[in-house]
């Protein structure tokens, strides 16, 4: 049997094209890339082979500048020569610091303190004189290797053109400590050269700093630079519009004069801060070349405070001017009855003690007299008819026992006792007299002259409270970009009645016309307030306290006054209120409040209001 074999038929199948064709590809893309390489690419490659490295150069931003309410430039940038130092060198060299302070005609110990207080930041440089002029600038940028681990900068730096007023409200800018960094990056902000270290400037730091510049440039192996690889250039920061009334301001630190106290003027419909001064203060020109000895000790040893914010942080006993709080306490607990009357004999026993009331003859009061003649009497028992808890829970309602939130550190709560601190402090349980004790602001009461004015601005908007906070608006950096506008935010709100609110109101204006705050009225405005005078333990003399607002019928300005150790509230504190209501409230003295715009002179023109928009943050 014979087998015909067929002849076989080769076959090529698609898959096994697979393996070459993924080959040609390969090389394709391989000889497409040596040819982009080698002829596209030759020259930028040549360039990079030089290459040895980078270097980065970072400039410092701008920060945004700072205006008042009425647009008068408080605070802006200018461009200044710059010593810088080494901390990690110089620290070893005290040859090369000797030959720095007398090319500076300084002495040694004015660039030593900087280079002590910034050993953190080892071989960056650091500023040790800022201000030098051109010529000593030149020499010694030449001195070069003579003078090793010290530099040169020109940097736009903060420049104050207003430094005595609004020292603590501003605060400044210096290089931040170790302390301040790790603060600041923990907020997620990358420090700056130059920061904020008190008051506004600190608190918005993040805004008023912009972004620093950034150039990157491609060295060779002898650091000869070859090519810019990026060049960012600095944003500078946002500015500040402030609430402050700059005029105000300097008039109530010549009114305070001398004495220690505080002034407070806020806007009641919107919670603006328009005065925030503080006595003693100081003038943030004394950091310009750094603080002498003598300086120093002014500033941190000086027994005054003079750098102690006391419209913030200052606790005080409130004395007869906490009986507008009392008052209110009485109308939420349902104890309150203008009818009600009590007898007072000039007095008022707190256990062995008598608390004379301000200069008035033994009657019988009822509400408004009491309040006009400020009789310790009638509310120290109308606070023992509210009792304890009614007291503290009305003054938790209005802010007195925490921080109200203002927009710069440093702000204290006030103290308003209970039973839990009366026994911890004073080892025995709550008492009468402590009732009566909060009903009169005396005691352990204690509260900041931010918290009376704000207050004072709680009746004069018959029970809305808002935040008091020192910026109006923010400013881009580019002027083609919307102004912010900070909108109100209310804080605290009590819904009592207008009957309630007409009786308080009118007492407090029946205080200026015919009670003990007659010093206080201005002919043309009607205004409203309660004096105190207020018993502490530093001083035979009282504290003086006047706390209002103006005008009556539609109030534009509420007001706390303290001034520390001097007498009566009639006396000191309202003859001092009366002269800043009238020259905030005087037509032909006043200008306009809108925020505006910043310039090149020291005046701003205005920006419309109806241009704003709302931030994104509170």
């Amino acid at each position: 049997m014979s087998v015909i074999h067929a002849p076989q038929e080769n076959r090529v199948q698609g898959r096994h094209l697979v393996i070459p064709i993924v080959l040609l590809l390969a090389m394709g893309a391989f000889f497409l890339r040596l040819w982009f390489l080698q002829v596209v690419k030759t020259d930028e490659l040549k360039e990079e082979a030089k290459t040895a490295g980078r270097i980065i150069d970072t400039s410092l931003a701008p920060r945004g500048r700072i205006i008042d309410r009425n647009g008068v430039v408080l605070a802006d940038v200018e461009s200044q020569w710059v010593v810088t130092a080494q901390p990690q060198m110089l620290d070893k060299d005290p040859e090369t610091l000797q030959k720095l302070a007398d090319m500076l005609a300084i002495p040694l110990k004015t660039i030593e303190r900087p280079l002590k207080q910034n050993r953190h930041r080892g071989g960056l440089p650091t500023p040790v004189y800022v201000g030098v002029d051109i010529q000593r600038a030149t020499k010694i940028a030449e001195a070069g290797d003579n003078l090793p681990g010290v530099g040169v900068e020109n940097l736009p730096l903060r420049k104050y053109r207003e430094t005595a007023s609004l020292a603590q409200v501003m605060g400044w800018v210096a290089i931040p400590t170790e302390g301040i960094e790790k603060e600041l990056r923990e907020q997620g902000i990358e420090p700056a050269d130059y920061v904020g270290r008190s008051g506004v400037e600190k608190n918005y730091e993040q805004d008023l700093m912009g972004t620093p510049g950034q150039t990157v440039v491609a060295v060779d192996t002898l650091r000869r630079p070859i090519r810019t690889v990026s060049d960012d250039k600095a944003v500078p920061g946002k500015g500040l519009v402030l609430t402050v009334d700059l005029k105000i301001q300097k008039r109530a630190l010549e009114l305070l004069g001398n004495r220690k106290g505080a002034v407070v003027a806020i806007e009641p419909s919107t919670g603006e801060v328009i005065c925030l001064a503080s006595s003693p203060t100081f003038d943030l020109s004394i950091y310009d070349d750094g603080l002498n000895d003598e300086e120093f000790k002014y500033l941190y040893e000086n027994k005054d405070l003079p750098m102690f914010i006391r419209p913030i942080a200052g606790a005080y006993p409130p004395g007869s001017t906490f009986k507008i709080v009392t008052a209110i306490a009485a109308e939420m607990a349902g104890k309150y009855d203008p009818r009600w009357t009590t007898s007072c004999p000039g007095y008022l026993t707190v256990g062995n003690r008598k608390m004379r009331c301000e200069n008035h003859p033994a009657s019988t009061y009822s509400f408004n007299m009491a309040f006009t003649k400020s009789c310790n009497s009638y509310f120290g028992r109308l606070a023992t008819q509210v009792g304890p808890e009614g007291m503290h829970e009305a003054c938790n309602a209005l802010g007195l026992s925490h921080r109200l939130g203002i927009d710069m550190p440093g702000e204290q709560p006030g103290l308003i006792p209970d039973r839990a601190f009366i026994q911890k402090q004073h080892g025995r349980p709550w008492s009468l007299g402590d009732t009566t004790n909060v009903g009169i602001g005396q005691g352990d009461v204690l509260t900041t002259p931010l918290q009376m004015a704000s207050i004072a601005s709680l009746v004069a908007n018959r029970g809305t409270m808002y935040r008091p906070h020192l910026v109006r608006a923010f400013l881009p950096p580019q002027g083609d970009q919307k102004v912010i506008r900070v909108e109100p935010k209310a804080e605290h709100k009590v819904d009592l009645r207008d009957a309630f609110w007409d009786q308080l109101q009118g007492a407090m204006r029946n205080v200026v016309v015919a009670g003990t705050a007659r010093r206080s009225a201005i002919p043309g405005i009607a205004m409203a307030g309660k004096t105190g005078s207020a018993e502490n333990s530093v001083s035979r003399r009282t504290h003086a306290w006047f706390v209002g607002y103006a005008p009556y019928e539609n109030p534009k300005i509420a007001f706390a006054v303290i001034v520390e150790n001097s007498g009566h509230g009639g006396d000191v504190a309202a003859p001092i209120a009366k002269e800043l209501v009238k020259l905030y409230l005087s037509p032909e003295e006043s200008p306009s409040a809108e925020a505006t715009k910043p310039s090149n002179s020291s005046r701003s023109p205005a920006i419309s209001v109806t241009e704003t928009e709302s931030p994104t943050e509170e």
